[in-house]
Formats: structure tokens, sequence, C-alpha cells
């Protein structure tokens, strides 16, 4: 099988902190989750809610290697139904609004990480 992936993937759980900024939500509180795998331009994590393309999320990712913690805004490209009966969704996000100091951080910390863990 060919690889899609245009950019390596950290398969270690990272803790992520996000909410949903656009549209406002009614119930403004902030999610809890590990992601399924990282790179330098996406996250991809199970939710419990369903989120539509475009939505956009401010997100927190804690990085235990670094002891660092990013917050930018991402935005949704897809969150698919895993299993409707438990409510959990596959979602993946964009990773948007960083300014370019917290961005050329962030790809160095994903690049010593994945250095670090590449024989995993």
């Amino acid at each position: 099988m060919d690889e899609r992936r245009s950019e390596p993937r950290i398969k270690q759980p990272f803790l992520i902190h996000f909410r949903q900024v656009n549209p406002k939500p009614l119930n403004d509180h902030w999610d809890i989750v590990s992601s399924l795998n990282i790179s330098k331009s996406g996250i991809c994590f199970n939710s419990i809610k369903r989120y539509e393309p475009g939505v956009e999320l401010e997100v927190r990712i804690s990085n235990p290697l670094t002891q660092t913690k990013s917050v930018f805004l991402c935005s949704v490209i897809r969150s698919d139904d895993l299993d409707p009966t438990r409510k959990l969704s596959k979602t993946v996000i964009k990773l948007e609004g960083m300014s370019q100091e917290a961005q050329d951080a962030f790809h160095k910390s994903i690049d010593l990480y994945l250095l670090k863990y590449r024989d995993q």
C-alpha cells in the first residue's frame, strides 16, 4: 500500500485539550483526549462529538518529551462516526493559526520526538 501522508506521524499519545471556537457552541468547555497520531500539519484523535468539516477548534498540546505546551487554532478536516451507539468519532484536524515562532518550535519538537522514537 502506498503512503498517502506527506508528513511522518507520531503514534505515541499526546495529551490534547480542545474546544470549539467557531461556530461558537452553546456549551463552552474544554475536552481532553489522547492523540491517535500527530504530525507537523495535523492531529487525529477520537472525540465524543462529530464535528462538521471547517469547524474551528482551539487546541492545546502537551509534549512530554520537551515539557512544553503549544496552543493554536485548527480546522476540522473530517470527523467520522466510529460507533454511533457509543457516540465516538475519529476526528482529523489541520493545524493553523500559529505564529512563525510557535510553528518553528512545534516542528522542532515533532522532529526531536520522531528522531528519539523512530525505531519504536
